[in-house]
């Protein structure tokens, strides 16, 4: 018998079977070494265009400071409620308080009033839709060194148009009396156009557009441009900040002026620093706008 050869079992195993597929070696990936990159540059921001410059129309032609010996009128309106025109009323009576000037204030939220629970000695409530309730306050200008009058929601424009017609704002331009109306605004867009019907009435007088920060507006959101136009026009403008409104509730719940609730021993010590703190801040205001008659 013949007997065959040995085979050489590592020789068949690194032997390719005929059909095992074929596999192709890619030669390597060459990787470049990566270059020093140059420094990012910002791209640089776009300049908005400048807005146009807001024409405030003609200088108004009292913004001088109130003559002495001359009937103070101060008007505090509004053409909406809410707006925080009678306590600005207060804080006015205050003030003109504190320089020693002798006072008196009309409430024409007829038939209670609210300013009269606050200065019942000094307040009388009115009527200013009546021909004698007018006769009753505008014919006694001369008998007190200050009047206020704190004009009902929504009769600001009318009361207005009354002095034109009877002619007591000519007696302004004459410089016989001392006026100013305190204009308190909202945040809407109706209260910024009732600032320019408003302007055009008061040739002659101070117009201060009052922002009260305790009614809760945001005066310039989403209407800046709008907002701004219309605060121009005012003669000054009044920026009443906000007073805690737990000191606002204890002197509202005793029924006292801010002056007296401050001074009172018998009230809260932390409140009536809090009101004593916010009435100066005030008074600061009205003292930049010329309210100081000495």
């Amino acid at each position: 018998l013949t007997v065959p050869p040995p085979s050489d079992h590592r020789k068949d195993s690194q032997r390719p079977a005929d059909d095992a597929p074929s596999v192709v070696t890619a030669p390597p990936e060459q990787i470049e070494t990566p270059k020093e990159s140059e420094p990012v540059r910002e791209p640089e921001p776009s300049l908005a265009p400048t807005p146009p410059a807001i024409d405030p129309g003609p200088p108004k032609e009292t913004t001088m400071p109130f003559v002495p010996n001359l009937p103070t009128v101060v008007i505090v309106g509004a053409d909406k409620g809410g707006v925080g025109k009678t306590t600005l009323s207060r804080v006015i009576l205050d003030y003109f308080g504190a320089q020693g000037l002798a006072t008196r204030a009309f409430d024409t939220e007829s038939p209670k009033g609210s300013l009269k629970r606050f200065f019942p000695s000094i307040t009388e409530v009115v009527n200013l839709r009546d021909s004698d309730d007018q006769v009753n306050v505008f014919d006694t200008i001369g008998t007190s060194a200050i009047t206020l009058i704190d004009i009902r929601a929504g009769l600001l424009t009318d009361t207005l148009t009354l002095l034109t017609e009877i002619g007591f704002l000519d007696m302004v331009k004459d410089g016989k009396v001392n006026t100013a109306v305190m204009h308190v605004i909202g945040s809407t867009m109706d209260s910024f156009g009732e600032i320019e019907a408003t302007s055009k009435l008061l040739a002659g007088a101070k117009h201060c557009i009052v922002l009260n920060r305790n009614n809760g507006a945001e005066f310039f959101k989403g209407s800046d441009d709008v907002a701004r136009q219309a605060l121009s026009l005012g003669s000054s403008i009044i920026d009443v900040p906000m007073l805690d409104p737990r000191a606002m509730e204890h002197v509202d719940a005793a029924s006292v002026p801010f002056g007296e609730f401050e001074k009172d021993p018998k009230f809260s010590f932390v409140m009536r620093g809090k009101v004593r703190h916010w009435e100066k801040q005030v008074f600061a205001q009205l003292d930049a706008a010329d309210f100081n008659i000495h």
